[in-house]
């Protein structure tokens, strides 16, 4: 994700009219928003970080698993970046069931 604000103010239009933005910016950084979503309860399980790395991927699915206690299994459909195949992520996901989501499809979300 990116923290964008516009170069110009957005320019005055009349009623009826679309309204015109400058495509200009100024980048104030980025964040790394790992998610998913619990479909049996609708809670979304987030994680911001500055970085991407296997180690953060861990530390999310470690939020996940411990999530809910009660859970009989887990089921996670990720896509094919690297660090979901991370020698620490696999370890971790042993004994959970994963799914890879289809290349054509990397760009769906998964979490609403």
């Amino acid at each position: 994700m990116q923290a964008l604000e516009p170069v110009k103010p957005n320019k005055l239009v009349k009623p009826g009219h679309i309204e015109k933005r400058e495509f200009e910016y100024t980048r104030h950084g980025t964040q790394a928003l790992l998610a998913g979503m619990d479909v049996v309860t609708g809670k979304i399980i987030p994680l911001i970080r500055d970085t991407r790395t296997e180690q953060d991927f861990s530390d999310w699915l470690d939020i996940v698993l411990t999530s809910d206690p009660n859970a009989a299994g887990w089921h996670l459909v990720m896509d094919r970046l690297n660090t979901h195949m991370s020698e620490a992520a696999v370890m971790k996901v042993a004994a959970i069931e994963t799914h890879q989501r289809m290349n054509s499809a990397s760009r769906v979300s998964q979490v609403f």
